[in-house]
């Protein structure tokens, strides 16, 4: 039977031959059936190709095209965008699926109904395990309880970011192509590159909706790129929706409303770099950007994160500080607030902050830690001449794990 297609799903495929099927199957089991499935099989190495193939034998909505090349989630989404023929698109990860039956005919026409840019709707978490459950629990992925009507996307935006419920996942929205066509609207060939492209969305959107409904299952699973840490690339991708967020909002004619909150915006994404970089930290690799504005950004962002010490956060840093069962901070001053803040964020408890002399509440004398000499590291909290002094006094004291953090 043939169908007009009035909704493009776009499904980018790496690696997902255990997963697969049951994405497929949620598609093709939906009450509406005027669709088109666009997988787009990013040089897989297990069987996803072949599974593709079997099912496109049994339907012929199912499209499959195959880069030359591992291109990458965005590349693959930009090239189902460029090849769907449908009045909407919705992009489905190839290891998710959809959890709702009726969630297409439902989408479209509250889309039609509403003659909707953008169509925002909840999700339903499902975990591999319960470490990942615990680790990366969604947050503002549902329940955002905002009423059923139309909205400018930046009066959505607002609203989503006054209540701490933006959610800037793209599987959770339903979107009019030509309103993405017309407004140039690619994702960036970056890690994250749903950040970008959903705040882009928001900002020129004349018409966005959203819906407290599930009709999205998304799974949370080891080895995949939502799961992986410590990659230089997720610390790349954040930086450049940064950088483009800040020359966006020079660009923009925004009312003070919507520059307070977009300016929160920043914010978030400055704290998920630094949360990226201390991930990166955790693995002995090298950051190499395609821009050096980006290593820029990156170094001023570090060092108003952590004055003073910022140029001694790498790997080697974090693994003193692993090897050791105890941390001493010595010295309380500017710098040993850095250190405790960057001891902090990377989890570690066991740690005392000491001086020479002088203790107080919170603050020890170093000579009272004596009985730590061989399970601990000492960080010199202090600059210049005065390093020298405290490096030979804990060494007097019998201290040998010593490293200057600035």
């Amino acid at each position: 039977m043939r169908y007009e297609i009035k909704v493009s799903i776009i499904v980018p495929v790496y690696n997902v031959s255990r997963y697969l099927s049951k994405c497929l199957n949620s598609i093709l089991g939906q009450s509406f059936q005027e669709f088109e499935i666009i997988c787009i099989e990013d040089c897989s190495e297990d069987d996803s190709l072949r599974i593709l193939e079997k099912y496109r034998q049994i339907d012929n909505r199912i499209i499959i095209i195959r880069n030359e090349k591992n291109m990458g989630l965005s590349y693959s989404r930009n090239i189902g965008l460029l090849n769907a023929k449908g009045k909407y698109v919705w992009f489905i990860d190839s290891d998710d699926s959809i959890y709702n039956p009726n969630a297409i005919k439902e989408l479209y026409n509250t889309s039609e109904e509403y003659q909707l840019d953008s169509l925002m709707f909840d999700v339903k978490e499902e975990y591999e395990s319960a470490e990942l459950k615990r680790e990366f629990r969604l947050e503002c992925a549902s329940n955002r309880c905002i009423e059923l009507e139309k909205h400018t996307g930046i009066e959505m935006f607002i609203t989503f970011m006054k209540n701490n419920k933006f959610n800037s996942m793209v599987q959770t929205q339903f979107f009019n192509k030509s309103f993405l066509v017309e407004n140039g609207l690619r994702f960036a060939m970056i890690i994250h590159e749903d950040l970008l492209f959903s705040v882009k969305v928001l900002l020129r959107a004349q018409s966005v909706m959203y819906v407290s409904k599930p009709y999205y299952q998304y799974f949370r699973r080891q080895n995949s790129i939502s799961t992986s840490k410590g990659d230089h690339k997720r610390v790349e991708g954040v930086v450049v929706s940064y950088v483009d967020s800040v020359f966006s909002l020079k660009n923009m004619q925004l009312s003070k409303a919507a520059e307070e909150v977009y300016v929160t915006w920043l914010i978030v994404l400055r704290e998920k770099i630094v949360k990226s970089f201390l991930e990166w930290i955790k693995t002995d690799t090298e950051i190499t950007f395609n821009s050096s504005m980006y290593d820029v950004v990156l170094k001023i962002i570090l060092e108003e994160e952590f004055p003073y010490i910022w140029s001694k956060l790498y790997f080697d840093t974090y693994r003193a500080i692993k090897s050791k069962p105890y941390i001493i901070v010595y010295g309380a001053g500017k710098v040993s607030k850095s250190v405790i803040k960057f001891l902090e964020m990377l989890e570690i408890k066991n740690y005392f902050v000491a001086v020479t002399s002088g203790k107080r509440e919170g603050v020890v004398e170093l000579k009272e830690l004596v009985a730590h000499v061989e399970n601990s590291l000492i960080l010199i909290a202090a600059m210049g001449e005065k390093q020298k002094d405290m490096i030979s006094y804990a060494e007097e004291l019998g201290f040998s794990n010593i490293l200057t953090m600035c």
